[in-house]
């Protein structure tokens, strides 16, 4: 295990392209959780997550196994970078937040778009 955080343990194997997350859900539905898998993959295609099984850990709660493309990074993002970046467009542009929706950068590059995973 490389990481573990509130939502996750990463696992990660050395020359690997992807890494291995065992996934809790903080979702009130299995649907609702994998929904969200659906739309960050949407928002985020650079590091999209693909289901690869279910578990459950110790305690009982459903656990989502996925891979997810390894980033390396120089660095970690700091929260003041990361809150920057994942403002809508509403507090930008006084657009609605779901209007017009486009994939992956919400006007952003692709490469800060990597930010979303706390990379830099």
């Amino acid at each position: 295990m490389i990481a573990q955080g509130a939502e996750a343990k990463v696992y990660y194997r050395e020359g690997d392209m992807s890494v291995v997350k065992e996934r809790a859900s903080i979702y009130s539905t299995t649907q609702k959780a994998l929904d969200a898998i659906v739309l960050h993959n949407y928002l985020f295609p650079e590091t999209a997550m693909y289901v690869i099984g279910f578990t459950r850990d110790n305690e009982g709660l459903l656990r989502i196994i996925l891979t997810q493309p390894y980033v390396r990074c120089l660095r970690l993002a700091t929260k003041e970078e990361i809150d920057a970046l994942v403002l809508w467009p509403t507090e930008l542009h006084g657009i609605s937040p779901m209007a017009g929706l486009e994939p992956a950068t919400h006007g952003v590059t692709s490469e800060v778009s990597l930010i979303y995973g706390t990379c830099l």
